[in-house]
């Protein structure tokens, strides 16, 4: 990379990024609940066994019309579209992924013994990627019923001595371990950490791969032993109460393996009696907190310290203590004989071999994993969700961006530029360009942070609610991109290639926006509120109220325009269907006066051609993102149990669907490309993009 590209490399990676929360956070709170998963109010449960025949009912299991209100203001068109019940024969094949979870992981980024390969996790996915030609290989997702992968939030991810064998743990009430081959992603052996371990939080191979070694995050901190070929559990043993961040294998001894945390480190070994646990002793040297570890090829232990020093052990015994970092030394990897470093505060660092900093290099965020190649090139994994490799110890080279806080949300397309633009509780906003497969564009919510008040949406994130995002839209007459802010904002910016110019931005809606929606003649902007109301702006008056739609009884959650840009119709939380003639800012009562209208888009989960899409037994939360295709022939939607859902459109009582399963989280949207070849869908707390291949089968 010429030194200009350096420069703009640099620059791009120059958002702010705000690390508000204070380390001890990480040995804080549990942001799952007792099954093991994320908490959040979306989240419904654990995936029932026979999900995939939910779906396929008829009326008379639906438990009757309580579940569905809103079908008192549906009347069938007077010449309905002919329904067919059958699966589409269209299906879905994973094409892309744009993510990197990094927010509550480490070591999570390696190469393979394949060259310009590196192997990481977002969802339920375990990524293999080609460097050079950017392209993705899977293990994991697809069709559900073929998939013999994870099937909730991956984790944990190590590599194997010879680099070609990978091994990945998920989140669960029994969590699942997969060793998988980054050669062809097949699956090599499958087994559980354990009942009631919630999730595996480290995982490693032993030296020689013998052996697996895992970390559960439950309360005791379980470390168990596996003879991953067979999957037989060998010892497991309670380390204690204090968090751990992670956990290694010695590369000499199968039977020995570290553990860092809260108030140190401990070294396991297995024996034939079960696995032995012993402290570190810190000596002369300053007791602290561990954040990150890794093991030289002749047996000496390193760790990475809350302060950011870095500690030398022999044994379990601490020799030596340097200074690093400003901040937690949050990554590290040994490898030929050189230690590479990387801290809070944005810098990696590269060591000669007498344990002296030779170069400092700034990558913009922290580190959360770092691995090298044999030909000294290094890969870092940030915590703001990107994916980066430093050649030549100076070019830096960007191989993913993602979202990194809170939950995902608003996702978009140019009608222009065919760019994906996607939206999180992270103070950013992504634009994504599908056929290079590559983030192209970087916008800020809001460049200063707001108060924090008690309420408003739900969400992980530490950023306040002026700089988290959750719905976006895009003008097809002038290019405007509206965002719809968690604190009742909207802004307007001037195009997908533009995103920081501001064209206008208001705050009318008291509560959170959860959807925008310009009509088709471009001329209005439809703001939907958690405040019970739709607000109607000119967008040739410089986005002045126009009118203030309030008949509904509980926060808007989708809304689309007639084709005619004349009408609306919106559902909101209590499952009230409402239509509107947007002109005069009056609701259409007659059930009958909009029945055979086109609509530009069909976003609802309530209507007339979506009354098939629910499944057996759950109530209208169940289903989150809905689209039509353009070519108006499908249907699709994301659901609570994370799956993406292709159904024939219309779909009525007993339609069926192909149901696919690679995000890890509820699906909360999903979007057409122009032409109906593309299929792109966002998880919420998986923070995840996908593109699928829409094709026949």
């Amino acid at each position: 990379m010429e030194e200009a590209q350096q420069e703009e490399f640099q620059e791009f990676e120059g958002e702010v990024v705000f690390e508000e929360c204070e380390e001890w956070e990480v040995y804080g709170g549990k942001r799952v609940d007792n099954e093991g998963r994320i908490v959040s109010k979306y989240q419904r449960g654990q995936l029932p066994s026979d999900y995939y025949n939910l779906y396929c009912i008829d009326d008379s299991q639906r438990g009757g019309t309580s579940f569905r209100p809103w079908l008192g203001a549906v009347k069938d068109p007077s010449n309905p579209p002919a329904f067919n019940p059958a699966q589409p024969d269209e299906c879905l094949v994973l094409q892309h992924v744009y993510g990197f979870r990094a927010f509550d992981t480490r070591q999570n980024v390696w190469y393979t013994a394949s060259a310009q390969e590196i192997v990481y996790m977002t969802a339920a996915l375990g990524i293999v990627l080609n460097t050079e030609t950017n392209v993705q290989k899977f293990f994991g997702g697809g069709e559900v019923g073929t998939v013999s992968g994870h099937d909730d939030d991956v984790t944990a991810i190590a590599i194997h001595p010879d680099r070609t064998l990978v091994v990945t743990g998920q989140i669960g009430k029994n969590p699942r371990i997969c060793v998988w081959d980054s050669r062809d992603c097949t699956l090599k052996s499958a087994f559980s950490q354990g009942v009631d371990t919630k999730s595996v939080k480290s995982i490693s191979f032993s030296a020689s791969g013998k052996y697996v070694y895992t970390i559960a995050d439950n309360d005791k901190h379980t470390v168990s032993a596996f003879d991953w070929e067979s999957g037989k559990l060998i010892a497991s043993q309670n380390t204690g109460a204090d968090f751990v961040i992670g956990l290694k294998g010695s590369p000499k001894d199968d039977t020995i393996f570290a553990i860092a945390g809260k108030n140190g480190i401990k070294i396991g070994q297995l024996t034939k009696e079960g696995i032995k646990i012993s402290k570190g002793i810190f000596g002369k040297n300053p007791m602290a907190d561990m954040y990150s570890l890794e093991w030289t090829s002749d047996g000496r232990l390193f760790t990475g310290s809350l302060k950011g020093n870095l500690y030398v052990w022999t044994g379990n015994t601490c020799t030596k203590t340097i200074p690093c970092h400003n901040g937690s030394l949050s990554a590290m990897s040994y490898r030929g004989g050189r230690l590479v470093t990387g801290g809070k505060d944005g810098y990696v660092h590269i060591f000669d071999k007498d344990l002296r900093i030779k170069k400092k290099i700034n990558v913009g965020s922290m580190p959360r994993a770092i691995d090298q190649d044999s030909e000294g090139d290094i890969v870092v994994g940030l915590k703001n969700g990107t994916i980066l490799e430093i050649k030549d110890e100076s070019k830096l080279k960007l191989h993913m961006k993602g979202h990194s806080e809170g939950e995902a949300w608003g996702l978009a397309i140019c009608p222009k530029t065919g760019y994906v633009i996607t939206s999180c509780d992270d103070n950013r906003i992504l634009v994504w360009d599908p056929t290079k497969k590559t983030c192209v564009n970087i916008g800020t919510v809001n460049e200063t942070a707001g108060p924090k008040p008690k309420g408003g949406a739900s969400t992980t994130s530490t950023f306040p609610p002026n700089q988290c995002a959750r719905a976006l839209d895009v003008n097809a007459v002038n290019g405007h991109v509206c965002i719809g802010i968690n604190n009742g904002e909207f802004s307007i910016r001037a195009s997908s290639t533009d995103l920081n110019k501001v064209i206008a931005q208001r705050k009318d809606a008291k509560e959170w926006i959860e959807v925008v929606k310009y009509s088709p003649d471009g001329e209005k902007l439809a703001v939907g509120s958690h405040d019970n109301a739709v607000y109607i702006y000119t967008v040739g008056d410089g986005y002045k109220p126009f009118k203030k739609l309030n008949k509904h009884t509980s926060f808007i959650t989708a809304l689309d325009w007639s084709e005619d840009s004349n009408f609306l119709h919106t559902q909101c939380g209590a499952y009230d269907l409402l239509y509107w003639d947007v002109n005069s800012g009056t609701q259409i009562t007659d059930a009958d006066a909009l029945k055979d209208e086109e609509w530009a888009e069909w976003t609802l989960k309530l209507g007339w051609p979506v009354q098939g899409i629910q499944p057996i037994g759950v109530d209208g939360t169940h289903i989150n993102g809905v689209c039509r295709s353009n070519n108006k022939k499908l249907l699709a939607t994301g659901d609570d149990w994370r799956l993406v859902n292709l159904f024939r459109n219309p779909c009525l009582a007993k339609g069926k669907p192909k149901s696919y399963i690679a995000h890890a989280e509820h699906v909360t949207r999903a979007v057409f490309s122009k032409k109906d070849d593309l299929l792109f869908t966002i998880g919420g707390a998986d923070r995840t993009l996908m593109q699928w291949k829409v094709m026949f089968s």
